[in-house]
């Protein structure tokens, strides 16, 4: 969330980055002004504009760590992938996953059977 401005000028603009993402621009009382995705065809999860928006409702991240991960990953089958092991993990969305994956100079695909989280320098 970042807020800009101040008193009645006050505006926050909350970027969703999970599932397809979103935008959501709204006045100092969270009443959503303008966004990029409308859910007005999820009854869960609605969210259009002049609704307030349901900033308590945000899920929060679990504190990372290379020991924590490498816990949860030690905790799989070993024909799971790589990917779908992290996107139960950390709740950041496939693509933001599948970024870190390649980055990190992996497959998605790679099964746990690899033991990714084994230092291999």
């Amino acid at each position: 969330v970042i807020t800009c401005g101040s008193g009645v000028a006050e505006h926050k603009l909350v970027i969703e980055l999970y599932d397809k993402g979103n935008l959501v621009l709204t006045d100092k009382d969270l009443s959503i002004l303008t966004l990029l995705r409308s859910s007005k065809h999820d009854p869960e999860s609605r969210v259009t504009v002049h609704d307030r928006y349901p900033i308590e409702v945000r899920q929060e991240l679990p504190v990372l760590s290379v020991a924590w991960l490498a816990e949860q990953m030690k905790g799989e089958k070993e024909t799971q992938p790589l990917l779908k092991v992290l996107n139960r993990c950390i709740p950041v969305g496939r693509e933001a996953a599948e970024h870190c994956v390649l980055a990190a100079g992996f497959s998605p695909a790679l099964k746990m059977s690899a033991a990714p989280w084994e230092d291999t320098e």
